[in-house]
C-alpha cells in the first residue's frame, strides 16, 4: 500500500495518529511502530514513531529517514535493512 512505499523511499518523516478518542477510533501507535520496525529495523522506526514526533513538538528539525535508508538496498520494493 501507499504507506509502505512512502517509507520505503524515504518521503516519511514521521508517523503519527488522527484518532480523536479511545472508542470510536482508538490510536494503534504500537501495531504500527511494531510493523515498522518488523520491515525497516528498530532504528527507522525509533526515529519516525518517537524521535521525530517529540522534534515537533519540541519546534526542532527532524531527521529525514530517507538520510538513514540511503544506500540500503532495495529487495521487493522494499528497503531490506536487516
Amino acid at each position: 500500500n501507499a504507506a509502505w512505499q512512502f517509507l520505503s523511499s524515504g518521503w516519511v518523516s514521521l508517523v503519527a495518529t488522527d484518532s480523536h478518542d479511545m472508542n470510536g477510533r482508538s490510536p494503534r501507535m504500537t501495531a504500527a511502530c511494531r510493523q515498522i520496525a518488523a520491515r525497516f529495523g528498530e532504528s527507522i522506526a525509533r526515529l519516525v514513531c518517537v524521535e521525530n514526533p517529540m522534534m515537533v513538538l519540541r519546534s526542532q528539525g527532524m531527521q529525514p529517514a530517507g538520510s538513514m535508508l540511503l544506500g540500503k538496498r532495495i529487495h521487493d520494493g522494499i528497503f531490506n535493512i536487516s
